[in-house]
């Protein structure tokens, strides 16, 4: 078992994102249980028909926090914020597109930046994975500076269709799974 799949499920747990397991044949991380999510939003946009799920939560600056959505969720300790801050996290089912989930999940408000490494959990339960290698498939983000999407790494559960992400974000920001050809100059195909 590599380190980094150590170092994962070591963090996660001490973040509360329970459910993680691993065995020396590497079988698949398990999801955790969450809340049912809130009712979707259609959305008119210039790609096609898209349904938004949203929810918002405070984060506390002096204990460890979480915010989940359809088995998408983000965990923070103690201490990486500086202050209370209302956090965002939605997810928006889009056209599918070749070499891409059909999702983006937006974290806000854009451009926070957590003083201590945190749990990001992206869930594409639902999604199609036909066309992709799950092999190559990494947590992306949008780099609005250079305006194109940037690879992050990540570890990724195909079977339990989620990818596992355990540092400092660079932002918050617009994420993505994709795999590695991944090449979208719009932040919201």
């Amino acid at each position: 078992m590599k380190a980094r799949t150590i170092g994962t499920i070591i963090f996660c747990t001490a973040m509360g994102v329970t459910g993680l397991r691993c065995s020396a044949d590497r079988a698949p991380l398990s999801a955790p249980a969450t809340k049912p999510a809130a009712k979707p939003t259609p959305e008119a946009g210039g790609h096609g028909s898209r349904t938004v799920h949203s929810r918002q939560k405070m984060f506390f600056a002096d204990r460890d926090n979480r915010i989940s959505l359809d088995r998408t969720s983000l965990a923070a300790p103690a201490g990486a914020l500086h202050k209370k801050t209302m956090i965002s996290l939605q997810i928006t089912f889009t056209e599918p597109r070749s070499g891409v989930v059909n999702r983006i999940y937006d974290l806000g408000p854009h451009g926070l930046a957590f003083q201590k490494p945190v749990a990001l959990i992206l869930s594409f339960e639902g999604a199609s994975l036909a066309g992709l290698d799950p092999s190559t498939l990494a947590i992306w983000y949008y780099d609005e500076t250079l305006r194109k999407w940037v690879n992050m790494g990540g570890v990724i559960d195909a079977e339990g269709k989620r990818a596992i992400f355990v540092g400092r974000l660079p932002h918050f920001s617009r994420y993505a799974v994709a795999g590695s050809g991944f090449d979208c100059p719009e932040a919201g195909w």
